[in-house]
């Protein structure tokens, strides 16, 4: 090869690299771009679902938050030695039914699934008490899993609000109960100087 045809390649080369850095280049530069602009509109839905959760949970978490302290012992009812009844059941569901059909779309997963378990647990108590009146719901075992499933869902409502961490970025640890929540926010405090 001579160096005219040398001199040729080479000029035929460099614009042809050039275009090819230039189509790099280009691309990484879109790809940034578009990157940005979704966590930027993740961002900004996620400001938008915890404003619209801000504004609806509350009525919902303490409709919850009376049903467990009266099962638990610390309601004014349950000071006063009513127990829990069938009536108190059916409030509770008469709350749940409408704040689910205005809200059920700001409701993670993990809510979603907490308050249709309570629902259906409810709705089950009731067609099965009802035939034999209004009464006390008498069984430990019932009261139990009523407790269980109200406190689920207030966790579940207070996990979408971020009141918990719920992933770690290292650990990616998911909390179950209140016990567990309070636990993990005690060894992180102990581990924090």
């Amino acid at each position: 090869m001579d160096i005219k045809e040398a001199v040729s390649l080479f000029t035929v080369l460099v614009p042809l690299f050039s275009v090819i850095v230039s189509v790099f280049t280009s691309v990484a530069f879109t790809r940034r771009e578009i990157k940005k602009a979704r966590q930027q509109l993740t961002s900004t839905y996620a400001e938008k679902l915890l404003d619209a959760r801000l504004a609806a949970y509350p009525n919902l978490y303490a409709v919850l938050s009376g049903f467990i302290k009266h099962i638990e012992g610390g309601s004014e009812k349950y000071m006063a030695g009513q127990s829990l009844t069938v009536s108190d059941a059916r409030s509770l569901l008469a709350a749940i039914i409408p704040w689910d059909n205005q809200n059920a779309l700001y409701l993670s997963d993990r809510a979603g699934r907490a308050i249709f378990d309570l629902r259906q647990q409810l709705i089950n108590i009731v067609k099965e008490i009802s035939s034999t009146g209004d009464g006390d719901i008498l069984s430990g075992k019932t009261l139990d899993s009523l407790l269980y499933g109200a406190q689920q869902l207030e966790l579940a409502l207070k996990v979408d609000l971020g009141v918990y961490e719920v992933e770690l970025y290292e650990r990616r640890t998911s909390i179950s109960s209140y016990l567990h929540a309070s636990a993990l926010i005690e060894s992180r405090t102990k581990e924090s100087p």
